[in-house]
């Protein structure tokens, strides 16, 4: 009886935590969304580099980025359209190299 009330009680905490990290990435892997500094379109894979700011979530393309975003947020989410203007034009673009 101890036997099965314990394996009873690990499922339930396997389950627990695996729900909640399935919760974290819910159907949006696959998804495509901007990087708020660089203005660059990518789509969401379970490694994205993302931050939570003011109750939203936003996906960066590198840590860079995140740091960047993390040092003056409003920067970047008050300019979101002129950040993707100055990326199309080459003003900051992140090497692949820094993705990882």
């Amino acid at each position: 009886m101890k036997i099965k009330i314990i394996k009873l009680g690990l499922l339930i905490l396997f389950l627990t935590v695996f729900s909640k990290e399935a919760a974290a990435y819910p159907h949006f892997l696959g998804n495509k969304v901007v990087c708020p500094v660089t203005g660059e379109a990518f789509g969401i894979e379970a490694n994205s580099k993302k931050m939570s700011y003011k109750g939203k979530v936003y996906y960066f393309c590198c840590l860079d980025c995140v740091a960047l975003f993390k040092a003056d947020p409003n920067k970047y989410l008050q300019s979101a359209g002129k950040e993707k203007e100055d990326n199309q034009q080459g003003a900051f673009s992140c090497s692949d190299s820094k993705r990882k």
